[in-house]
């Protein structure tokens, strides 16, 4: 059994995570072009002091922050509600943004968790497939996405 630290689902995660964080001009790029399809993975501190995860619509990005329109609140966090709030762009775990033709752009924790419920045996639609241009990994869906983090 692998610990924590160097069990390689979450060696796969944290790579995907920090992949996210080294590409967020990209990001930027992509937003400016398809702004209304932009979404990104906010690690925020909720109530009882852990770490909680909230996936928001991208309003705006700024030097060193973005404005986010959260749809709907976390329960266990009274700090965030429906509305637009304002956090820095280290708190991005990950970002995503979809093209007028379908293609995804980001979204590396979401093909980390496919590669890994693919290395496990859970059957994905025989039609599954990233819709991502850049023919790196996500268009076959079994080539490893891990090749995309090293």
């Amino acid at each position: 059994m692998h610990s924590v630290n160097h069990d390689p689902d979450v060696v796969l995660l944290k790579n995907a995570t920090n992949h996210a964080q080294l590409t967020l001009a990209q990001f930027r790029q992509y937003f400016k072009k398809y702004p209304e399809s932009a979404l990104v993975k906010i690690a925020v501190i909720n109530d009882t002091q852990t770490i909680d995860r909230i996936v928001a619509h991208v309003v705006k990005i700024e030097q060193n922050s973005l404005t986010v329109l959260i749809v709907n609140s976390p329960e266990v966090n009274e700090a965030f509600y429906v509305g637009t709030m304002q956090f820095s762009l280290t708190q991005v775990e990950d970002w995503q943004v979809v093209d007028k033709q379908g293609h995804v752009y980001g979204a590396y924790i979401q093909k980390a968790m496919h590669s890994i419920g693919q290395k496990r045996g859970i059957e994905l639609p025989s039609n599954y497939r990233y819709l991502c241009p850049c023919n790196c990994c996500c268009n076959s869906p079994v080539k490893p996405i891990s090749s995309v983090f090293t």
